[in-house]
């Protein structure tokens, strides 16, 4: 009885080891898009909430910003900001608390969440909504930023995007990405792009 009783002590103690063996996968989290790399467990990821009207069809206030960071055991120390611009970087911890479950705190709020979501006084709890299969989300630095149908120039596709917005890159192919992009309306663009286009340098 007493040897059955420290092991079911020692069983709950364990317990209290919270992301021992927990896991994040790649997916949709409400309003936070999120790419983990189990390889190098490196987390990248865009949040992009709004809230109230302009009157022209977009959000009075918004809450945007680009995350990344490398998860160590079930933390992982945040660098975020606006996409390819750091004039503002707000650092954070991710906190995972279960499969596919974790929170967000930062350690001062970027411009206009306080209106919309709050990450400065406690943490903001996300939950997997759906499972994608990314490997890495990146921004473009360039202009404009082609889509192609393959890996090669002859079929460059009239769509394109911006510099700034963000990509989520699921297959990396001798200098060329296999990505998807999201307009605000969350409508998807999917193709290959040449990897010269995003931020594949930390310092941009």
């Amino acid at each position: 009885m007493i040897t059955l009783l420290i092991f079911l002590f020692g069983t709950m103690l364990a317990g209290f080891h919270p992301g021992t063996n927990y896991t994040i996968t790649s997916g949709k989290y409400d309003e936070l898009k999120i790419a983990y790399n189990p390889e190098n467990k490196l987390v990248t990821g865009y949040y992009f909430n709004g809230t109230g009207d302009d009157r022209h069809g977009h959000s009075q206030f918004t809450c945007i910003f680009y995350l990344e960071g490398k998860l160590a055991g079930n933390k992982a120390k945040l660098v975020t900001y606006y996409p390819s611009d750091k004039k503002e970087i707000e650092v954070g911890t991710l906190t995972v608390t279960g499969d596919n479950e974790f929170t967000i705190k930062l350690a001062k709020d970027h411009g206009g969440c306080w209106n919309v979501q709050p990450f400065e006084k406690e943490p903001v709890d996300f939950q997997l909504d759906q499972k994608e299969k990314w490997l890495e989300a990146k921004y473009v630095i360039t202009p404009r930023a082609y889509f192609y149908n393959d890996k090669n120039d002859a079929t460059k596709r009239k769509a394109y995007m911006v510099k700034g917005d963000v990509i989520y890159i699921d297959k990396i192919e001798n200098g060329w990405l296999h990505c998807t992009y999201y307009n605000e309306s969350d409508k998807s663009t999917t193709g290959w792009i040449k990897s010269g286009v995003i931020n594949i340098d930390p310092d941009n």
